[in-house]
């Protein structure tokens, strides 16, 4: 992951990453250090920054810490919300069948 701009980019690199982690039966310990692993550019320095300012505040630094604090920074909650009211607001209009059910099922994810 480079930190390209794209929300959703950075949602589904997180989902890609789960998938790899039940299939690899990846621990938990092993987790942090892949994804880590994977950063490349503006988003190994965005980490590496993170990683040191959690370090010194004394936070426990583990996979779910590292989802919480990326999902923030590169999914924030404001993209969120868009997402949820983009989903609450979705009506069928001139799509088809196929693309409407395409279409919810990609803004359900996001809605919670």
């Amino acid at each position: 992951f480079t930190g390209d701009a794209d929300p959703e980019a950075a949602d589904r690199w997180i989902c890609e990453l789960e998938k790899i982690f039940v299939v690899l039966g990846c621990s938990p310990e092993k987790r942090l250090a892949y994804a880590v692993y994977m950063l490349v550019g503006e988003a190994d320095h965005w980490w590496r920054g993170t990683y040191q300012m959690l370090a010194a505040r004394g936070v426990t630094v583990d996979w779910e810490c590292f989802r919480t604090v990326f999902m923030e920074k590169y999914f924030p909650e404001s993209v969120r919300h868009a997402k949820e009211t983009e989903f609450m607001r979705l009506h069928q209009g001139g799509m088809t069948v196929s693309e409407y059910a395409m279409k919810f099922e990609h803004l359900a994810r996001f809605y919670s």
